[in-house]
């Protein structure tokens, strides 16, 4: 028996929702008026324009476009938190053009189409393994996209979904060689410290499957040291190695000496040694997770850059540009006051009120003041006025000699 639909009535939205549904050349479409749709049933479509919201209000769904194209796709993002965070496209390796009208509807086989015009389909999720009665496609509060067949006798089985890793984060390889797999952030992948990106803009679209790259490359020998990463939850492949009698010093020394050696870590609680060869692969950061020791150049280890520490180091310098712009304008108010105080006291002390140039003018009319004559009187009017300086008139002796009282 063929796939398809047997029961094409659909619901739309939850329970109490209140929407109407308007016919735009024979296809039904829906316009939200009240509250957010987080789901799309058969037959109706998501035009261009229109979203998805999470029960939570937290993932949207919908028509984005790139900062640096005109190249659009459909995908999941955040719409609270984080704002306009990616995390899942449906085209990414075929956008559309901004120009064009694309609609988001499921096909006869229960198949979610991203189609332009009547027969150009530009994406499809894979098709249902058993007939299909009434699908209906939900965004979750945890950003996946799921279709599940609520008319089965199985109500509610899942035949479709846009990435189980977003629910539980176990998608091997998803982030990439040296990225990490963080569950309880967003985005789902990040760096290790020292990396960066290896495809900025794929990333921009939630492609993380590119991982990252070093920042600074690795000169094997002596000048190649390890980092420290706390909580880090590792795979064992096939390009991983493990001793369970190695100290961690004795683990060190054996990587150290392997230019192919990645990282190293302790086998378990116990020790003994695990060392890693090549791309690390599948980490995860998650609480109560093992060191990792990862190999770095000695420049990363002496100023450890990250993707996000550049950014961090920017701000550090402009705070450190508003701090000393601050800190001069306060010293020159200071100065200006000081000598504002300093100008104000000094006309205080000269003159109690006159003012400083009559002050500055009386003092020079006095230095260039001439002095007065003094009279001269002849050694006869003296005698006769001392009495023939008579002792009786001695009024005492000074350095100059005695003296005299004068008698009119």
């Amino acid at each position: 028996m063929p796939v398809g639909i047997l029961r094409p009535e659909a619901r739309l939205g939850d329970e109490g929702e209140t929407v109407t549904w308007k016919r735009e050349g024979g296809i039904v479409s829906l316009m939200t008026i009240c509250g957010a749709v987080d789901t799309i049933s058969a037959p109706h479509i998501m035009n261009d324009g229109e979203t998805l919201v999470s029960a939570n209000d937290t993932f949207e769904l919908g028509f984005f476009i790139r900062n640096d194209s005109n190249d659009r796709y459909l995908g999941i993002r955040y719409r609270r938190i984080s704002t306009g965070t990616v995390v899942w496209v449906a085209n990414k390796g075929n956008p559309i053009n901004k120009d064009l009208y694309v609609v988001l509807k499921f096909s006869p086989d229960a198949r979610l189409l991203l189609q332009r015009g009547m027969d150009t389909v530009i994406w499809e999720s894979e098709p249902p393994v058993s007939d299909t009665y009434e699908p209906v496609a939900r965004l979750l509060d945890t950003g996946n996209l799921v279709v599940s067949d609520v008319g089965s006798v199985r109500q509610n089985k899942i035949i479709w979904q846009s990435n189980p890793s977003y629910d539980d984060c176990v998608s091997s390889g998803m982030c990439g060689p040296f990225g990490t797999c963080r569950n309880n952030n967003y985005p789902l992948c990040g760096c290790l410290v020292g990396f960066e990106p290896s495809q900025p803009k794929e990333w921009e679209i939630a492609d993380w499957s590119g991982g990252c790259k070093r920042i600074n490359s690795l000169d094997c020998g002596s000048k190649d040291g390890f980092k420290k990463i706390s909580g880090m939850k590792l795979s064992n492949s096939q390009s991983s190695w493990y001793n369970v009698s190695m100290t961690l010093e004795e683990c060190q020394m054996t990587c150290k000496r392997n230019c192919t050696c990645t990282a190293y870590a302790n086998l378990d609680i116990q020790g003994g040694c695990s060392l890693w060869f090549g791309d690390l692969q599948d980490l995860r950061e998650t609480s109560g997770g093992r060191e990792l020791y990862v190999r770095m150049s000695t420049s990363e280890l002496e100023a450890p850059p990250s993707y996000k520490s550049k950014n961090k180091n920017k701000n550090k310098k402009a705070i450190i540009l508003v701090l000393s712009v601050s800190v001069s304008l306060v010293v020159v108010c200071l100065i200006l006051a000081l000598y504002t105080w300093r100008k104000k006291k000094r006309s205080s002390i000269m003159g109690k009120g006159r003012p400083a140039q009559l002050l500055e003018e009386d003092y020079t009319n006095e230095s260039h003041r001439e002095p007065a004559e003094l009279p001269i009187f002849s050694l006869s009017k003296i005698a006769t006025s001392t009495n023939n300086f008579s002792v009786n008139n001695l009024l005492g002796q000074g350095g100059f000699g005695p003296v005299y009282k004068v008698i009119n």
